[in-house]
């Protein structure tokens, strides 16, 4: 993993875990969107101790399964909320939600389904897809059980409803009506695109500035795009602000691929379009139409939304980035270091190996100045009909954007802090330095995205952008010469100053001036420190009892986030070494194969360390018996060659923390008890203050049991007739957990990867384009792989050593039969 201090940018790339959740807040609403499983990791009491409000909108859409444990805790949650709410409004419920509903009793409390998702089946275009239905319209089929009529968008042949009507609807045609508060509906129509005909409608928000013109997209890219009827008089410069695409679906895949394909075919005509240029271009939509043949030679990307996960609060945010600007640092796998916005602490990024293998392929973007400074205009100007809009709902009329195509910040959304060095903002496509709580997680309708990113609404305000404008009563506000008048001329700023000093509130500091303590380098004052007592873990002497206890501390570091930071790492560097004992002792097989692929690579990079401290050691004591007063040069090389081994030690322990969080995330509770202290001392009249930090991991017996079944138990593909294991964190000393992969451990010779090529010890990357993060995963898609290849040849990407290779389980050739049969050859 490596860190570029002119860019910000490091390489911190993670399939996405189980479950994402995002959230936005506006007012007195709060929405959670949710994508992924929930099973019995979904942390009920720490996220209903984090809303505030007075209404929940659930957005579930992205759920794909919910174990049985996993109900359990979704009840403690929604019974944990209920009381201090004056409703909970659930949308676009899956399937699979929309089951538990009619299955548990309780399971959505006293909340009101406001919209959810029936399942259709093509049987023609052997296609699936799912329509939205809401719940506060007419809808009489389905409330007396039956399934509405549907023609398939590609065929125009009757689709068959995929389930049992009579059951599918027994709830939400059971449930009661509700009054949906106006608070709710605005927030609905205003951050979900919620319009008045069910689905949430496609806007095209269309400006024209010479021969520049700016569309800008807002909700679900489906058939209500019309290709015909949108190219018609384009001509010139394009520009395409994709940032509020709510979801991606096969026919308006198809319509937007025709779309392009129309606007390449004007060149030569009166009606030539130049160029047209992308921005905030969200993953899944890149993932999809991100190739040379959707592009054409006329598309460029400009810039892109990246998804990020936190470990600690389960919450997602994105990050809008200049591909003008760091696409070689995007192409060569890093991606910007930021951190969690609404607790502060290391995020992941989250995207699909597709992803990066769209970004090899993109085009370097060719802006020239005079265009640059047109976007900026087209993207800034607010939209004719907002100021109406914001008057009458209440909501700001209109969301500036900067000149990254990003929109400006609204009133409660969580900021992201930024963390990049100074002077990365730059004006004109600019990487932004602030990020909203995006409300991500697609609805693919055929194959929701393995990212669970897209964008809804973003925010940010870049040095050189304005200020949203004051509209309604706020114009009266914004005469005021005043300080707080012109604070409050800015719609939701003082509200959102009064949010972070309450989440201030609730990380209580305790400051102790009257401590001093030292050492070996000077007198050094106890600041402040995270809590009055100072627990007995900080010590580094201190040697724990339990053998479930796992400590990591910092070194002292300028940045309190970072020590923290280093000192969790340390700690799960620490467990995953003890679990490495552990497995190799409970699994033969594991132990005869996995630690020979890092133990080399391990003892090089600490022996580098030994070496460097003892280098250093030999110098100082060289300058002790000096009598010069100066330091030497050859003091200050071991200083620094001991400081490079470190960082490099450092480094290696975050990819050896990331493949623990992200492999087993479900597996690792409860959450780490963390002690901070801020240091400062006076020398020759400057200040110089730093942070340590200390981190306590303590895992109970069963956690453990089932890390050490996760890890070290081997899974059968049958069919293939291979064993393999989950990739496990200390080969992150070796191989970069980005990747991910399954080891294997047992090829039966005879079996159908065995003349391959595939060997004991590779490392499986992906099958077939799906990549492979866990043993499970390997088995599952190595069977699948050999059931296919009576149609077709199947690619195991697979990790050698230090190569990436592909080997190929080809098409078996059918079998041949007599010439002539039923009669014999020579008669």
């Amino acid at each position: 993993m490596t860190y570029d201090e002119r860019s910000g940018v490091v390489g911190a790339v993670a399939p996405p875990p189980k479950l994402l959740i995002d959230w936005l807040s506006e007012g007195e609403v709060t929405c959670l969107r949710m994508s992924g499983v929930i099973d019995e990791q979904f942390d009920a009491p720490g996220l209903a101790t984090k809303i505030t409000g007075r209404y929940l909108i659930l957005d579930v859409g992205g759920i794909e399964r919910i174990s049985s444990f996993g109900i359990r805790q979704w009840v403690d949650f929604i019974g944990a909320m209920a009381p201090r709410l004056s409703g909970i409004y659930y949308v676009e419920c899956s399937p699979k939600v929309v089951d538990q509903f009619n299955m548990v009793a309780n399971f959505g409390g006293s909340g009101f389904i406001v919209s959810f998702y029936a399942p259709y089946r093509c049987d023609t275009c052997d296609q699936e897809r799912r329509l939205l239905f809401r719940t506060d319209e007419e809808t009489p089929l389905w409330k007396a059980g039956q399934a509405p009529p549907s023609l398939c968008p590609t065929c125009s042949n009757p689709e068959d409803f995929d389930e049992d009507p009579a059951t599918y609807f027994t709830y939400v045609a059971q449930q009661p009506n509700t009054q949906i508060p106006p608070q709710v509906m605005n927030f609905l129509r205003v951050h979900l695109s919620y319009g008045q005909g069910g689905q949430r409608k496609l806007k095209i928000e269309k400006r024209i500035e010479g021969r520049a013109t700016y569309l800008k997209f807002s909700g679900d890219l489906d058939s209500d795009l019309r290709a015909q009827k949108l190219a018609d008089g384009l001509e010139g410069e394009v520009i395409f602000d994709l940032g509020g695409i709510l979801s991606v679906d096969p026919v308006g895949t198809a319509q937007f691929r025709k779309l392009m394909q129309m606007l390449a075919a004007k060149t030569g005509t009166d009606e030539q379009v130049d160029r047209v240029h992308m921005l905030a271009v969200p993953a899944p939509f890149l993932e999809r139409l991100g190739r040379p043949e959707d592009l054409t030679a006329k598309g460029q990307v400009l810039s892109l939304l990246i998804p990020y996960n936190c470990s600690r609060c389960r919450a997602t945010t994105q990050r809008l980035v200049d591909f003008a600007q760091h696409g070689e640092e995007l192409r060569a796998g890093r991606v910007p270091r930021v951190k969690c916005g609404i607790c502060g602490g290391p995020v992941t990024c989250v995207v699909s190996e597709s992803w990066f293998s769209r970004l090899q392929t993109l085009p370097v973007p060719q802006v020239p100045p005079d265009l640059r400074t047109t976007i900026a205009r087209l993207t800034t100007a607010p939209p004719p009909a907002a100021a109406a809009a914001g008057r009458q709902t209440g909501f700001p009329a209109a969301t500036p954007v900067t000149p990254s195509g990003v929109a400006a910040s609204g009133p409660g959304w969580n900021p992201q802090a930024g963390s990049q060095p100074p002077g990365m903002l730059s004006g004109g496509l600019g990487m932004s330095n602030t990020t909203s709580g995006i409300l991500s997680g697609p609805r693919q309708t055929t194959n929701p995205g393995a990212t669970g990113a897209l964008s809804g609404m973003r925010g940010e305000l870049t040095p050189g952008s304005r200020p949203p404008q004051a509209t309604g009563i706020a114009p009266a506000m914004a005469q005021n010469t005043t300080l707080l008048g012109k604070l409050q001329g800015i719609p939701g700023l003082l509200p959102g100053i009064l949010v972070v000093l309450l989440s201030l509130s609730g990380a209580i500091v305790y400051r102790i001036l009257s401590v001093p303590q030292t050492n070996k380098r000077g007198d050094w004052q106890l600041v402040e420190s995270s809590q009055p007592k100072v627990p007995a873990w900080h010590d580094g002497k201190y040697v724990s009892k339990d053998d479930l206890a796992f400590i990591g501390h910092s070194p002292p570091l300028t940045d309190r986030a970072e020590a923290v930071e280093r000192a969790d790492i340390a700690a799960q560097t620490e467990l995953a070494q003890r679990l490495a004992d552990a497995v190799s002792t409970k699994h033969s097989e594991w132990a005869k194969v996995v630690p020979a692929l890092y133990t080399g690579a391990m003892q090089a990079v600490l022996s580098e360390v030994t070496k460097a401290q003892a280098a250093l050691l030999r110098e100082q004591q060289r300058e002790m018996e000096s009598e010069s007063k100066e330091r030497s040069p050859s003091l200050k090389a071991a200083e620094q060659s001991l400081a490079q081994a470190r960082d490099k030690l450092g480094e290696i322990h975050k990819r050896v923390s990331m493949a623990l969080r992200t492999g087993a995330p479900d597996l690792m509770q409860p959450a780490p008890l963390q002690y901070w202290e801020k240091k400062a001392r006076s020398s020759k009249g400057s200040r110089e203050v730093v942070y340590q930090a200390s981190t306590l991991l303590q895992l109970k017996p069963e956690s453990l049991d089932r890390l050490i079944a996760y890890y070290g138990q081997s899974e059968a593909a049958t069919l293939a007739k291979a064993h393999a294991v989950s990739f496990f964190p200390l080969l992150g000393y070796r191989f970069d957990p980005a990747n991910g992969g399954a080891v294997v451990v047992e090829v039966d010779a005879q079996g159908p990867l065995s003349p391959i090529g595939l060997q004991v010890g590779d490392i499986v990357l992906s099958i077939s384009g799906r990549d492979v993060h866990s043993a499970i995963e390997f088995a599952k898609l190595a069977d699948q792989a050999v059931q296919d290849s009576a149609s077709k040849d199947s690619i195991f990407k697979v990790q050698r050593g230090e190569q990436i290779t592909n080997l190929t389980l080809k098409k078996t050739a059918p079998k041949k039969g007599p010439a002539f049969p039923g009669k014999k050859l020579g008669k």
